[in-house]
């Protein structure tokens, strides 16, 4: 999941700013504070999405 939502958002950033190496490290200090805020206990909504189908 990280990979692939990471990679949409370096796209999205790109063409933002226009530069490839400045939407990488905003995407990677994205990731990271996500990560270092993320609740143990507390889930995103939907996250067994795919086995609903």
């Amino acid at each position: 999941m990280h990979h692939e939502e990471c990679a949409r958002a370096v796209a999205t950033l790109t063409r933002h700013f226009g530069d490839l190496d400045i939407a990488e490290e905003a995407a990677a200090e994205a990731f990271t504070t996500a990560v270092e805020r993320w609740q143990p206990t507390v889930y995103p909504p939907h996250r067994h999405r795919h086995a609903d189908a």
